[in-house]
């Protein structure tokens, strides 16, 4: 096995007031409602009961980066806490999470051509009261490949069913890392059961290892 660069995109960060990240959830009684922007302030960190998508992909980027590492590769994240990796980004307005606003992520492809990496995944989870993971690619075939090799690892282990793998031109997925680039829904933070894995560090971490294995035996093809 070769070593390989992996860059880890912990989806939905925020900038260094901790106002702009969506969303935040009340799963207390596991009812996974969606909460107030008015109460974002009040619940910057993970808490009991609680989930926010920035945390939570955070968490399972820096678990899996840890895996990858015991596994031989080098991995870079594009960011490391609450705030954005790049500075700049806190100036662009409130809406910038909005989908018109995914050009001003170039700095994720510059960033990840700067590191000469060979995969780029960025994580997320969804919404909308449905089940399971969902990959979405840009390149044929290398993201195909990676996205499969993602959604199937989190089938295997977690038993969370594959929803959806296809096409999407994402400009954070296009023309990097020779194609091995994905956009990985890793469950649903609003469906009852599937939260319960994102409201403990042990189910973050099985989370975190069934990512990471997909990504590592992608490494196993090139």
């Amino acid at each position: 096995m070769s070593n390989k660069t992996v860059i880890l995109d912990p989806g939905h960060g925020m900038d260094a007031t901790g106002l702009f990240a969506r969303p935040l959830m009340n799963c207390n009684g596991l009812k996974a409602v969606a909460v107030p922007d008015s109460m974002y302030e009040h619940k910057n960190e993970f808490s009991p009961g609680f989930y926010r998508e920035d945390t939570g992909t955070l968490y399972i980027a820096k678990q899996a980066a840890r895996y990858l590492e015991a596994q031989g590769h080098t991995v870079f994240l594009t960011r490391q806490g609450r705030e954005n990796a790049k500075e700049y980004l806190s100036s662009l307005s409130d809406n910038k999470w909005k989908r018109q606003y995914w050009k001003s992520w170039k700095w994720v492809k510059e960033f990840t051509i700067e590191k000469k990496a060979d995969i780029f995944v960025s994580i997320h989870t969804n919404a909308g009261r449905g089940k399971g993971s969902a990959c979405f690619w840009a390149s044929t075939p290398n993201g195909v490949d990676l996205s499969w090799d993602l959604v199937s690892e989190l089938r295997d282990q977690l038993n969370i069913k594959t929803r959806n793998v296809s096409k999407h031109r994402f400009l954070i997925l296009r023309d990097i890392c020779d194609g091995r680039a994905a956009f990985l829904e890793c469950l649903f933070h609003d469906n009852i059961n599937e939260i319960k894995l994102m409201l403990s560090r042990k189910g973050i971490d099985s989370i975190a290892k069934a990512v990471a294995d997909g990504i590592h035996k992608h490494t196993l093809k090139f």
